[in-house]
């Protein structure tokens, strides 16, 4: 089934298991520091993002078995320090940003962008592969570092003074 949550919301722990869809019409904060395992989505559990989710916390975002992360159109979700988002699959159709840290978030996720991706502190480091025909906007002194199999298609655009590295893998632009 489907659960809405209409207003303001923090996820501080635990899972989201099972073949139904959780959709965020308010702002969400994942906020695991004081978790020591982090959170999971698991089971083929879908997360939809429609209006804000700020992560935040060293411990991690778990999107396992099946499990997949979509960021609506006009939705945000803001990796606002060094953390890590392991496994299953993001489709970003609205805006993906880390705003804090200045060392790696890395999301091993398959990722796709029809969106934006804003890295505006440190390196954002996609290394699950997939497709973008959106936007990728790097501040100063940041990195996008690629690696596993990318596809940037036309319509792609890239902005910004920071840096796009491909770490291995393929990148086809």
């Amino acid at each position: 089934g489907t659960v809405t949550v209409a207003g303001a919301s923090s996820w501080l722990c635990g899972s989201m298991d099972g073949s139904g869809t959780t959709v965020f019409n308010g702002t969400l904060d994942i906020a695991v520091s004081s978790c020591g395992s982090g959170v999971i989505m698991t089971n083929g559990r879908t997360m939809r993002i429609v209006n804000s989710a700020t992560f935040t916390g060293a411990s991690g975002f778990g999107i396992q078995s099946g499990s997949t992360l979509i960021v609506e159109s006009g939705g945000t979700f803001d990796i606002s320090e060094d953390a890590p988002i392991v496994g299953g699959t993001i489709s970003n159709q609205g805006t993906f940003i880390k705003s804090g840290g200045s060392g790696t978030a890395q999301v091993t996720a398959q990722f796709t962008n029809t969106g934006t991706v804003k890295v505006d502190s440190g390196t954002l480091y996609l290394s699950g592969g997939g497709s973008s025909s959106g936007v990728f906007a790097l501040a100063p002194s940041t990195v996008l570092t690629l690696n596993g199999t990318h596809t940037i298609t036309g319509g792609a655009t890239m902005s910004g003074t920071g840096t796009l590295e491909v770490a291995g893998g393929t990148t086809t632009i």
